[in-house]
């Protein structure tokens, strides 16, 4: 369902579609809840964009499929 939300959701803006594929199709998703998801995961986005990560310990891990 990922691939589906990205495809259609991120890369599309169609999150219509999208969202009914999670929510099911009986979903009360109106063009108004859509704006407001939208302009909500935006200002998510754009809080996260602006963040200070340089005090923050990250860790990597590489992992392949070979066996």
């Amino acid at each position: 369902m990922l691939p589906e939300l990205y495809l259609h959701g991120l890369a599309k803006g169609d999150f219509d579609l999208a969202l009914r594929g999670l929510l099911g199709d009986g979903a009360p998703l109106s063009k108004a809840s859509i704006q407001r998801l939208k302009a909500k995961w935006q200002a998510e986005y754009e809080a996260w964009h602006v963040e200070n990560l340089s005090e923050t310990q990250t860790f990597y891990m590489w992992a392949d499929g070979c066996t």
